[in-house]
C-alpha cells in the first residue's frame, strides 16, 4: 500500500500568517495544523481560535474538493 494508506493519519505544522493585536500591538505567529489520511481526505485548523479552515473530501469519481465556506488568509 505505500507510505500512505487508508489506516494512516499525518500531522504537519506550518505558519498561517501574523496577527497584530490593535490594543497591545504584540503580533502572534497563526500556526495552521493539517491532518491527511490515505483516503483523500485533509482538514486544516488554525490556532487563532481554534478555527477549521478547510475539510477537503473525494467525491464519488475521486476528485477532492474543500467543503468549506471562508477564507484563504488571515487578510481576507
Amino acid at each position: 500500500m505505500g507510505i500512505f494508506d487508508s489506516n494512516t493519519v499525518t500531522l504537519e505544522q506550518d505558519d498561517f500568517g501574523t496577527f497584530k493585536d490593535p490594543q497591545t500591538g504584540v503580533s502572534q505567529t497563526i500556526r495552521r495544523f493539517t491532518w491527511k489520511n490515505g483516503n483523500g481526505v485533509s482538514v486544516q485548523v488554525i490556532n487563532y481560535g481554534a478555527t477549521v479552515i478547510a475539510i477537503n473530501l473525494p467525491d464519488k469519481n475521486g476528485k477532492v474538493d474543500d467543503i468549506t465556506l471562508g477564507y484563504d488568509s488571515l487578510d481576507d
